[in-house]
């Protein structure tokens, strides 16, 4: 069954700049399709990992590169549309992660959810995450997440892992 497009990045490059040091590029075209209803693991440096996820939750414009949402490049009708896409279509959350943020009820315009290093204290905290997960998905919510948590990865059917500033796919 073909699935739609929730995020597409395509050829994104987001360079570092920094007064004190030289300028560094975290991304080096990166590309990347989120389809509804999966569950993707992406592996790898934080810093690189939360730059990427900020840049396809509207948070960070890339330095190259372009993002579309469902197929459309976001952002052409002003700050407005990026701030709803933000509040009602793609969540980025990061560290602690309770179960009440990743509830549907009152979301049903939700289609995307990007969790930036989720802190697992332990195995219960982890199987209540990939039970949240395992529902968001049935519901057609795509989630991605940047961890260096295996037992997370682990669970996802896709695995990438930044190198380099580009995704490589592991499985």
């Amino acid at each position: 069954m073909l699935k739609n497009i929730v995020l597409e990045a395509k050829e994104i490059w987001y360079k570092e700049d920094c007064a004190a040091k030289e300028a560094v590029w975290l991304l080096r075209g990166a590309n990347l399709q989120i389809p509804e209803g999966d569950f993707i693991a992406i592996l790898g440096d934080s810093e690189t990992g939360t730059v990427l996820l900020k840049v396809l939750s509207f948070r960070l414009l890339p330095t190259k590169g372009t993002v579309y949402f469902e197929g459309r490049l976001v952002g052409r009708n002003g700050i407005e549309e990026i701030v709803q896409m933000q509040r009602e279509r793609v969540w980025y959350l990061k560290g602690t992660i309770n179960n009440s943020q990743l509830r549907l009820e009152r979301h049903q315009r939700l289609a995307a959810v990007l969790l930036d290093e989720p802190l697992i204290e332990d195995e219960a905290a982890l199987a209540a995450l990939l039970a949240q997960i395992v529902n968001l998905n049935q519901a057609g919510v795509a989630v991605l997440v940047a961890s260096q948590e295996p037992g997370l990865a682990a669970q996802a059917s896709e695995i990438y892992k930044l190198v380099d500033g580009k995704l490589k796919k592991l499985t």
